[in-house]
């Protein structure tokens, strides 16, 4: 017998017992028969051996590479479903793990017998594999190329536009430095918007086979038709910005393919131009940060969250593995810092367990790696004491678990499986599974408002996810306002533009906030602005034509509004001009501005400076401090309810202004707690 290990206990046939018994029941074959039967006959079975006798030497060394490869990546297998494997390769007379694939075992592909012919034929297909030959495949697995995941280019069905994606693929994923090392995530949507722009071309004259008939015309008609384009899966419009980022994407692809020479014969006028990727956004849309009640209503089910891992990824994932009962606290923890820290689900997931540090104030701060901009060790302060206190818990829990290895290899939110040694972290994915479980597990989620029965509308649940938070998290503090260029640094964006695409504040309650404020301007003078009941809509457009914006109010100097606040007859000195106002939400700046003067005549006193400059500079002071002194005293005058009005409307405005140019300088921001 081939597979045998044992000694023959019967000497006519020679074969143990065992095997003689299964001869017997075979009808004891002779001849060809025979040998058949000793050449794919199955192994003795046993609990501590596992036989590859029989097998061709290049099997044996596939098998013994696949075993390596179990070890290495701690995939557990049982030796009795590894035993029936080679079994079966014995019993085909295989020459090849290839040659057997998969489906011929398990054609569901979930069977738990399968999960071994799967990881073989997959392991010893990657060992064969080379670049040149994935290159010419149309679905690229990346793990050839040194990365994770796959790529797919069946979508993309011109063969022009096909071979210049794939280029333009490799070049976005190899080289160095960070625009080079896009993620692939990243270049996997991309793939698929150059796929939504085939089927636009395929779908008109020729296919869009020919590059050099294309034109205009035909990027019109994609424009258009990305205006209506549907998720798969719902069925549901594409929100505007998710157009918007499909057009941008096949415009970054045509761009750089462009550049890289593989699109000489496309015809020049076939190109997306810049104003084409504009999102056309309502100005009273909402964004996709979540309201406060939403996220309270979340905290109120966390409770649900502890439960959910070990329990959502089906009968064969249910093993909480390393974390044990940890496991749930860990994904509240996600939670947490997802929401009191903005952080992507990447960058939370990938926390090192020494992410915890203190600034030169001894505050708390946040060590994370920005995986997206290629910045790493980058610092957030923390101010939620119960977060910094829930993550200190988590790294104590984390360093008794995996005693044995360096804590510079240690993560603060280990992998639960094939994990043994703490040195592999949670997927951002497994975070994306988490809360979509989760979210589906709450009761119900209120959306704040009632339906025509009196009934309170549900809120949709697909709006909750980890990127939401970040949305959350910029809109909360722009609430607060926090000045664009501070929420920038904590977002860690390089573009403040990137960050005023975050939040947002409607027309209608800017509006509001405009007309409840315009009751509390005031000039240079200490008068205040008039306001004659509730005014047209042509009453409203002239009053904002009237002025333009300063850094610490607004100025109606006809001349210089005239010329866009680029003609001041008076040289910028707001503090002496008479048409210089502001109002309560200018306060912060006020207040930055008179402790820069404070500063600058503290200078000129100590160089022995002029009388009349150091004067100058006291006059501007007492002007300044005067408009701050009269809105401190007209909010003091003001009821509880009054004066909470004027301070939201405050933010509001503040918030808005981030986004708008001032006539010269720059906005200042806020003093510390101002």
């Amino acid at each position: 017998m081939a597979s045998c290990y044992l000694a023959a206990a019967y000497k006519q046939a020679r074969l143990c017992e065992a095997h003689y018994h299964a001869w017997s029941r075979a009808g004891c074959p002779q001849g060809r028969r025979f040998d058949v039967f000793l050449s794919r006959g199955s192994q003795p079975a046993s609990r501590r051996v596992l036989s590859l006798r029989g097998l061709p030497e290049l099997v044996r060394l596939e098998l013994l590479w696949v075993i390596s490869c179990l070890l290495r990546e701690q995939v557990h297998t049982r030796l009795g479903d590894m035993r029936s494997y080679v079994d079966l390769l014995r019993e085909r007379g295989v020459a090849s793990l290839v040659e057997v694939h998969p489906v011929t075992i398990d054609p569901t592909g979930r069977a738990g017998h399968g999960r071994l012919p799967r990881f073989a034929f997959d392991r010893s297909r990657l060992a064969y594999a080379t670049p040149d030959d994935e290159r010419g495949r149309d679905r690229w697995d990346l793990r050839v190329f040194g990365r994770a995941g796959h790529l797919d280019f069946s979508q993309i069905r011109q063969g022009w536009l096909r071979e210049a994606a794939k280029a333009w693929a490799e070049a976005a994923l190899g080289g160095s430095g960070a625009a080079a090392r896009s993620k692939v995530t990243t270049v996997q949507h991309q793939l698929h918007s150059v796929g939504l722009l085939s089927a636009t071309l395929a779908s008109g004259r020729g296919g869009g086979d020919d590059p050099t008939t294309l034109s205009r015309g035909d990027v019109e008609r994609f424009l258009a038709r990305a205006a209506s384009l549907t998720t798969a899966r719902t069925g549901l419009l594409y929100s505007p910005q998710h157009a918007a980022t499909v057009v941008r994407d096949c415009a970054l692809v045509l761009r750089d393919a462009r550049e890289m020479g593989l699109l000489s014969a496309l015809a020049p006028t076939f190109a997306i131009r810049r104003n084409d990727a504009a999102a056309r956004v309502a100005d009273d849309e909402g964004g996709r940060a979540l309201p406060a009640h939403i996220v309270a209503q979340l905290d109120a089910h966390v409770d649900l969250l502890r439960a959910v891992p070990g329990t959502n990824g089906g009968p064969a994932h249910r093993s909480l593995g390393v974390l044990g009962e940890r496991a749930g606290e860990e994904a509240v923890l996600a939670y947490e810092i997802l929401k009191c820290t903005g952080r992507r689900a990447g960058e939370v997931a990938s926390l090192h367990l020494d992410c915890l540090d203190v600034d030169e104030r001894g505050g708390p701060v946040l060590i994370y790696d920005n995986h997206k901009a290629q910045r790493m060790g980058r610092r957030l302060p923390l101010s939620d004491t119960a977060l910094v206190t829930a993550i200190g818990a988590q790294q104590a829990w984390v360093a008794e678990r995996f005693p044995d290895t360096p804590r510079d290899q240690l993560w603060l939110l280990p992998r639960g499986t094939k994990n043994a040694d703490g040195t592999a972290h949670i997927s951002a994915e497994q975070i994306f599974r988490w809360m979509k479980a989760w979210v589906t597990r709450v009761p119900r989620i209120n959306a704040g408002t009632l339906d025509d029965a009196g009934e309170p509308v549900p809120f949709d649940r697909s709006a909750v996810h980890p990127h939401a938070f970040r949305h959350t998290y910029a809109q909360t503090l722009a609430d607060q306002g926090v000045p664009a260029p501070v929420l920038r640094d904590l977002m860690d964006h390089r573009s403040i533009d990137t960050t005023l695409g975050y939040y947002r504040v409607g027309d209608a309650k800017k509006r509001e906030a405009m007309e409840l404020l315009a009751r509390h301007t005031i000039d240079n003078r200490g008068g205040a602005h008039a306001v004659d009941g509730e005014r047209s809509a042509e009453a409203e457009i002239a009053e904002e034509l009237s002025w333009v914006a300063v850094p610490m109010g607004r100025c109606s100097e006809p001349t210089n509004v005239r010329a866009g606040g680029q003609a001041c007859p008076i040289r910028y000195q707001c503090a002496g001009c008479p048409h210089f106002e502001s109002d309560p939400s200018y306060l912060p700046a006020l207040a930055a501005y008179a402790d820069d003067l404070r500063r600058e005549r503290e200078a000129m006193l100590a160089t022995g400076a002029a009388d009349w400059v150091i004067d100058n500079v006291t006059r501007q002071l007492e002007v300044i401090v005067g408009h701050i002194r009269i809105h401190e005293q007209t909010l003091d005058l003001l009821s509880d309810d009054e004066r909470c009005s004027v301070e939201h409307a405050s933010i509001t405005l503040r918030k808005a202004r981030q986004s708008v140019p001032v006539a010269f300088g720059r906005r200042r921001a806020a003093r510390p707690g101002g």
